[in-house]
């Protein structure tokens, strides 16, 4: 008698091993793709999507069509003010210690800083009126001295060099001022207008690639993740009422 029919006849019993599905991979569960045993991801891809470049490439394409009027005023100001307050910790130490004389700078020379964080000012300057903070409270000059340091950013931190020494000639040729920081707001926006529209009369350097190099970096920092050197307290995160927590059940 064959061993099948002896089984069908119940002459013996055989103890089969536990079907065995498909392994999982690292990361992934039964209750989805991407998702692990609670249908959440595990603890390194909720890190890894809790990640920066791609958050911030979304935020720079959603501000993409402020590019030209980024002079004005503000920022998008079309949502109301949060109810809470910034935590005093932060609030205190820009108003006593302003980022631009804080130290350990990695790219920066100590002439640069006060150039720098003056046209950082302009870009991304503070609102009161719609509770958006500005480029000195949220230190994105920190996260700028970083990406300059960066040795992939090797051409852009030399032509950034360049574009803050030529901010103070044109200060002092076009305005008569000593230096760029030493300009009115109003005054400062002119010259940051005729740098974006390669418009300075004379000026042999690519300003407006300059401008753009600043503006793009000046966003990054500001909505970027704080563990990058800007976005200080997550102060641009709480003006615009968004949590990147909530990404990891939400969807990125």
């Amino acid at each position: 008698m064959d061993p099948d029919s002896r089984l069908r006849g119940g002459h013996g019993r055989r103890r089969l091993p536990a079907r065995a599905g498909p392994p999982l991979r690292s990361g992934w569960g039964a209750r989805g793709r991407g998702h692990g045993r609670c249908g959440r991801r595990d603890r390194r891809s909720r890190l890894h999507a809790a990640g920066e470049p791609v958050r911030r490439r979304r935020f720079i394409a959603y501000l993409g069509g402020a590019g030209a009027t980024l002079l004005l005023p503000a920022l998008p100001a079309c949502r109301e003010e949060r109810a809470e307050a910034p935590a005093p910790a932060h609030t205190s130490e820009t108003h006593s210690a302003p980022a631009h004389h804080l130290p350990s700078y990695q790219w920066l020379q100590p002439d640069e800083v006060p150039t720098l964080q003056a046209a950082l000012n302009r870009i991304l300057p503070r609102s009161g009126t719609y509770g958006f903070p500005g480029a000195e409270e949220t230190q994105v000059i920190r996260y700028v001295d970083r990406q300059l340091s960066l040795p992939h950013f090797r051409g852009f931190a030399r032509l950034t060099r360049h574009g803050l020494k030529f901010l103070d000639r044109v200060a002092r040729k076009e305005k008569g001022a000593m230096r760029f920081h030493l300009l009115p707001p109003q005054q400062q926006d002119e010259v940051l207008s005729m740098f974006q529209t390669q418009s300075v009369p004379g000026l042999r350097f690519p300003s407006a690639r300059f401008f753009e190099i600043l503006w793009t970096f000046a966003l990054e920092g500001y909505f970027g993740h704080p563990r990058h050197g800007g976005n200080a307290g997550r102060l641009a995160w709480n003006a615009i009422h968004f949590d990147p927590g909530c990404l990891k059940y939400c969807g990125d």
